[in-house]
């Protein structure tokens, strides 16, 4: 779970391993957390994330023309 941890830091913040595992361990000093714990709250929360972002919403409809093979962009400007 650390390793998983330290990569989503490195990804975000484009840093090396050993600044990743700082960042896990300030974190987990300042909160008074076990480190693991820290490493699972961020993995968790980014696994969240980005299941909403990947995930459609079922309340919003699609954008007008989506999936139909048609363009909003006609080249035409309103001339």
């Amino acid at each position: 779970m650390i390793a998983r941890a330290k990569g989503i830091l490195m990804e975000r913040f484009r840093i090396p391993d050993p600044d990743a595992f700082a960042m896990l361990v300030k974190s987990s000093q300042d909160t008074n957390i076990k480190l693991v714990d820290v490493a699972t709250w961020l993995v968790d929360d980014a696994e969240a994330t980005y299941a909403r972002q990947n995930t459609a919403d079922p309340a919003r409809p699609a954008p007008s023309g989506a999936g139909d093979g048609r363009s909003d962009d006609s080249g035409h400007h309103g001339r």
